[in-house]
């Protein structure tokens, strides 16, 4: 039981990245073809986006006044900034010494820090 040589010599050398040359290189004018068929219409897609995305900023922002006008809806940060308006903010949640040391400060005692 024996094995047949390969029919060519193998060649474990590196190449240089020529592909064996017998591929002719696309002539300029087929370059230029094909680059236009790429970026064909990619201006209008990037103005139809640009304009989707701007109706759709003002839909939401429609969506949202008709929320407040309604009383409905009012979002976590909408929320937090009227608490922070009205002084009624959750302060330093489970730092006792810091929440002292701060309404000790806002009743005019200095030397806690």
């Amino acid at each position: 039981m024996t094995v047949k040589p390969p029919a060519d010599a193998v060649s474990w050398e590196w190449g240089t990245g020529g592909g064996g040359g017998d591929v002719p290189a696309p002539a300029a004018a087929e370059r230029e073809a094909t680059r236009a068929a790429a970026t064909a219409g990619v201006d209008h897609v990037a103005r139809a986006a640009a304009a989707a995305v701007a109706e759709n900023e003002a839909l939401r922002r429609a969506e949202r006044e008709a929320k407040k006008k309604a009383g409905l809806g009012v979002t976590v940060r909408e929320k937090e900034k009227r608490k922070r308006a009205l002084g009624q903010q959750a302060g330093g949640k489970g730092n006792f010494v810091e929440d002292s040391k701060r309404v000790a400060r806002e009743m005019g005692s200095y030397g806690y820090d």
